[in-house]
């Protein structure tokens, strides 16, 4: 375990050593694969098995989805479908609750439906200057915080991966990890959790996902909504002058009456 800490996230590891083969994967990088690999091997059996790291094939049933474990993204609120406006941004979070599972590792990608019309800042985790200047978090507790990670997903570049483990015990159920998310132009986005990894007690796991809508409000809409009410408002006042101007006119006749 020192040896593995000692190089963790280094990168351009090569044949033969694979940097004293923290390396496991042999990609040329000591990260987040190579820990769970070595999780995997160091804490279980070897009989265990992790999901493939592919896109899922929709044909293909990798693993039955556990109603009892459930992934949400949520906003400071618990809500997990939103209107915001265009150009502002909103700090989400991934929710976990397991019902007493036991759950020692998470490794999950959040990928946008269409990266052409928000982003989320997935500045990569800086382990010399931690946090650093990205606004992702690993929330997780208990954890082994020196493993923590985050940085562009794997699977979609403009998504975030996140990743925690806990080597003392299982993860408390509550947030996972938290990002930030910026409305791009006006449409209904869809923030999509992606399952890498989640393992606890020698098992592979299968959590249940809640995707995060987001209806984004553009300057379009928000001229038209004004422009509506501005119409009503001018209806109104319109109503108003002719109330009076009826008004006068009785008052009128009834002085020339008297008269």
């Amino acid at each position: 375990f020192a040896l593995f800490s000692s190089n963790w996230l280094v990168s351009n590891c090569n044949d033969p050593n694979w940097c004293d083969h923290t390396d496991i994967d042999t990609d040329g990088d000591v990260d987040v694969y190579d820990l769970t690999a070595f999780v995997d091997y160091w804490l279980w059996d070897v009989s265990y098995v992790r999901p493939p790291r592919i896109p899922e094939d929709p044909n293909i049933i990798y693993c039955q989805k556990d109603p009892n474990i459930i992934y949400s993204i949520v906003d400071a609120n618990g809500l997990s479908d939103i209107t915001m406006d265009v150009n502002d941004v909103v700090t989400l979070y991934i929710d976990m609750q397991t019902f007493g599972r036991d759950m020692q590792i998470f490794s999950i990608e959040v990928h946008i439906s269409d990266p052409n019309l928000g982003s989320i800042d997935n500045t990569a985790y800086d382990p010399n200057d931690p946090p650093g200047t990205g606004t992702a978090r690993i929330l997780a507790q208990p954890r082994s915080s020196g493993l923590d990670y985050w940085g562009h997903g794997e699977l979609q570049q403009e998504g975030i991966e996140l990743f925690g483990v806990s080597l003392s015990g299982s993860i408390s159920d509550g947030d996972l990890a938290s990002f930030v998310y910026t409305c791009g132009s006006d449409s209904q986005v869809t923030l999509e959790i992606v399952n890498v990894d989640s393992s606890g007690s020698g098992v592979s796991l299968c959590p249940t996902l809640v995707n995060f809508t987001i209806n984004q409000v553009g300057s379009a809409q928000q001229e038209s909504m004004s422009s509506g009410t501005s119409e009503i408002f001018e209806a109104s006042q319109e109503a108003t002058t002719e109330q009076m101007t009826s008004d006068e006119m009785v008052e009128w006749l009834e002085s020339i009456w008297t008269e």
